[in-house]
């Protein structure tokens, strides 16, 4: 049984690195602006498989963020002005 898993997982390697390949093999063939609109197409899909966030997770993020704020780990306004003038 064991034998049959690793062989599994074995094929499913190469074809992780077969799809690679042809990626890649596409992606060299494209001008600069189609390698433009490719990323922002990969970066608009990344972002929306990211916004699937578990309710539990956004809330722990909200109260992580409440304690560090309860903690006095924080800048307020008056003093992010007052750095960005130095600038």
């Amino acid at each position: 049984m064991q034998l049959i898993i690793s062989v599994t997982l074995y094929k499913a390697s190469d074809m992780a690195q077969a799809i690679d390949k042809e990626l890649f093999d596409y992606i060299e063939k494209l001008n600069t602006n189609q390698k433009k609109s490719l990323l922002d197409i990969v970066k608009s899909y990344l972002q929306v498989k990211d916004k699937t966030k578990a309710l539990a997770d956004y809330n722990a993020e909200i109260d992580a963020s409440i304690a560090r704020m309860n903690a006095g780990k924080h800048i307020n306004h008056d003093d992010v002005e007052s750095e960005a003038a130095k600038w």
